[in-house]
């Protein structure tokens, strides 16, 4: 069993050699606000086996706790807040083989069961049974740093361990220059803090190019201060800045990042954390910048006129500064534009799909003299265009 999801401003740091034998009624220190519990069971639905875990306080004071029961239904029960078991909200996965994730931040509490979360839910005088009315709150408001399996009631717990969870503190980039690595402003090889919410110490790292996309890239050039931003894979070619690397203990902190499309902040990014199976040379090398795309046309030359149109011409763009306001006019180079990048700007054209040519293979839609007035790139920008057809 191995798996999480992990969000950016709760970030965790999950081995699969960490697993423990349960051994009832022992305390283990397990500070549940800055850390994960992660249980593994092999009983069956209907067996009558049953999860038990109790919380307690830094003095060893009772903090409530929770139970899952395996009747004929799996259901569970909020120790001193619920006196009865009831069920999931959330349909339980079928396996035998469950690896369950316990989260409780202050009086809310979710779990997962094999990835899929099954429950979220507020303690609160509505959530209680009436007989917990005037405890609930004493319990249930005491921060848990302790837990302990109960030896006699808890039948299915087999294994457990605590994971930490790790915060996302901020980025930068490095560049080699002129032999020494520098901080770089606007593109090089990303770094990443994570700091550990329980300690407070932080580790320094490079992510992993796996998965990583466009839409990651533009997520972490706004952390940096920018719009947006592209990026490749790292390769070290300097045998110094790759010493430099790993004598500053920069491992591999953060693999498999995964933003949504509707992500609007680093934040709504899942990740791997502190997994360091990644070598320096596939790091992500990152480039950011405050242009943002505004528009784009078609233009074609009739009579020595240049007009507009939908369906042939040369593609022309114009991008506005963020920061500035400042906007540029320029047109596509044709290196590594393909078939898929027509169809896309076609369909933003009203078109179904499009074919495409470099400027150089006779396909002048306008002469040279026009772009080199209607551009305020340099001319070396503008020798390769795209030409799309309906």
């Amino acid at each position: 069993l191995s798996f999480y999801l992990n969000v950016f401003g709760t970030i965790t740091h999950k081995s699969t050699d960490m697993w423990n034998p349960v051994v009832g009624n022992k305390y283990i220190p397990a500070d549940l606000d800055t850390s994960y519990l992660h249980v593994r069971t092999n009983s069956t639905v209907g067996s009558g086996d049953k999860i038990v875990i109790w919380y307690y306080d830094e003095e060893t004071r009772y903090a409530a706790g929770i139970s899952v029961l395996f009747s004929s239904t799996v259901e569970y029960a909020l120790l001193n807040c619920q006196q009865y078991y009831t069920s999931f909200p959330t349909s339980i996965p079928a396996e035998q083989d469950k690896e369950w994730v316990i989260e409780k931040r202050d009086l809310k509490t979710k779990v997962y069961c094999n990835g899929q979360q099954v429950l979220d839910i507020t303690v609160s005088s509505e959530t209680c049974d009436p007989e917990y009315a005037d405890t609930w709150e004493t319990y249930w408001g005491r921060e848990v740093s302790k837990i302990k399996f109960s030896s006699q009631d808890d039948t299915a717990s087999d294994y457990y361990y605590i994971e930490r969870v790790w915060e996302f503190e901020r980025a930068t980039l490095l560049d080699l220059v002129n032999g020494t690595v520098v901080e770089s402003d606007s593109q090089g090889l990303l770094i990443v803090t994570l700091k550990d919410k329980q300690n407070g110490i932080g580790q320094n790292g490079t992510v992993c190019a796996e998965y990583f996309d466009s839409k990651s890239a533009s997520m972490f050039c706004q952390v940096l201060g920018f719009a947006n931003g592209w990026w490749e894979n790292y390769s070290v070619g300097n045998d110094y800045f790759e010493s430099w690397l790993e004598n500053n203990n920069m491992v591999t902190v953060m693999s498999d990042i995964r933003c949504p499309e509707a992500a609007t902040s680093i934040k709504h990014c899942h990740a791997n954390m502190m997994r360091q199976n990644c070598h320096h040379r596939d790091s992500v090398w990152l480039n950011c910048s405050n242009w943002e795309f505004e528009r784009a046309s078609l233009i074609h030359e009739v009579n020595k006129t240049v007009v507009g149109t939908t369906d042939h011409g040369l593609l022309s763009v114009i991008f506005v500064n963020k920061e500035s306001g400042e906007k540029i006019n320029g047109t596509v180079c044709a290196d590594n534009f393909n078939r898929g990048t027509a169809n896309t700007f076609c369909r933003y054209f009203g078109n179904k799909q499009g074919e495409w040519g470099s400027r150089s293979n006779n396909l002048k839609s306008v002469s040279e003299a026009w772009l080199r007035n209607y551009t305020n790139r340099p001319t070396k920008w503008v020798m390769f265009a795209a030409k799309i057809m309906k």
